[in-house]
């Protein structure tokens, strides 16, 4: 419920006041009042992406002319179904890279917002972060070796490809 109040704010924009820093705050009113509402940005996968690229330069989908950002989303939506895992190989940052990452975040988000972080919070979701494997990629090299792959870039991309078109 977003109703206003009698100095014209709605309930999100006094929230935000009085959570975020003054500058925050007034960051987003000026940005609500000019039409600006900014947009959903949810992460996105890019290991597909990737993985299509690697193929291409290791010439599995040689003579197709399928285009990059068609392959990525044909992989995205059938390469772990045809492969029928849910555990591909990975590459994950070692334990020294993810602590620097970790103090890092804490860092940046003591300057946004001021005496006002939890560290144990934020080192226990970041915690949880790495358990998903949310730091790592593919292994776009392995992946590329593997036989079952290759015959999935030789025969189903070209096949998928043709049945999408019509």
């Amino acid at each position: 419920m977003n109703i206003p109040s009698n100095d014209g704010q709605d309930a999100t924009s006094r929230f935000l006041q009085s959570a975020l820093t003054p500058l925050a705050a007034k960051t987003y009113i000026r940005s609500k009042d000019s039409g600006f509402g900014g947009r959903h940005n949810p992460s996105r996968n890019i290991n597909y992406d990737i993985l299509a690229v690697a193929a291409h330069e290791h010439g599995l989908l040689a003579n197709q002319t399928i285009p990059r950002a068609k392959v990525a989303v044909l992989l995205e939506e059938n390469f772990m179904k045809k492969l029928n895992t849910t555990d591909l190989p990975l590459q994950c940052p070692d334990e020294e890279l993810l602590k620097r990452f970790l103090q890092k975040s804490i860092h940046y988000e003591e300057m946004l917002y001021p005496g006002q972080t939890d560290d144990k919070e934020h080192e226990t979701t970041f915690d949880e972060a790495v358990k998903k494997h949310k730091f790592c990629n593919f292994d776009f090299d392995a992946l590329v070796e593997d036989e079952a792959v290759r015959t999935f870039f030789s025969k189903e991309i070209p096949r998928l490809y043709r049945r999408s078109k019509h």
